[in-house]
């Protein structure tokens, strides 16, 4: 019998390799039937049995994936071959996707310096929302692994809460003078604890915010 339009009697073993790989990451039977078979093509560990077996019998082969689909053909895995060359080719949500799922946790060095890369980028984009773009992204994970600074958070209904950090604070003033905007948000809160932080400086952040619009007079 020829193969369906998924080509799935043609090359089963493509196939089953990528469901493997997700079963034996985690994803079990009653996830994949609750979501779906796009939400398990997901998973970042086992991109490289997607996308050989998409490029077959999917969307195919093209730009940075075909070279990819080569590194996979050739052992590589699935963070070296499709989510850090689209990281290193200026993608910002790969950077944090390797930091995420490529990067163990004991590594911080490595997570350090995705999430660095995912938050210039945000920077030199602008961002559109403290919260979204910089608190609760890449910029907020890499005061975290690289400064070694209190998480940034926030409550359900709260602006969030960024405690003081010295390190955090040389860095984001730095940054605070180059891109203006949430980075100096964030330089405030690193400098002196935003408002609503319990180690909140309000003197300190009245100073902060005038040194700032000095700086940019």
């Amino acid at each position: 019998k020829s193969g369906d339009a998924l080509g799935f009697s043609d090359d089963m073993e493509d196939f089953c390799a990528f469901h493997q790989c997700v079963y034996d990451d985690g994803f079990d039977d009653d996830y994949t039937s609750q979501y779906g078979f796009s939400q398990a093509s997901q998973d970042y560990q086992c991109q490289c049995q997607y996308n050989l077996w998409d490029c077959k019998y999917g969307s195919g082969c093209y730009g940075l994936r075909e070279k990819a689909l080569d590194c996979c053909a050739n052992g590589g895995n699935s963070c070296e071959c499709l989510i850090k060359p689209e990281c290193d080719n200026g993608n910002e949500g790969k950077c944090t996707d390797f930091a995420e799922y490529c990067c163990t946790d004991e590594d911080k060095e490595c997570k350090c310096d995705y999430f660095t890369k995912s938050c210039n980028d945000d920077l030199v984009e602008g961002g559109t929302t403290l919260f979204d773009d910089f608190v609760y992204g890449a910029c907020g994970r890499r005061d975290q692994y690289c400064m070694n600074c209190d998480d940034i958070y926030s409550t359900d209904s709260d602006p969030p809460i960024i405690a003081h950090c010295k390190r955090g604070c040389d860095l984001w003033d730095s940054l605070c003078a180059d891109y203006a905007g949430h980075a100096c948000d964030i330089a405030a809160g690193r400098c002196c604890g935003s408002f609503t932080s319990d180690d909140h400086n309000s003197q300190c952040y009245c100073d902060f915010y005038k040194y700032a619009e000095d700086r940019f007079e």
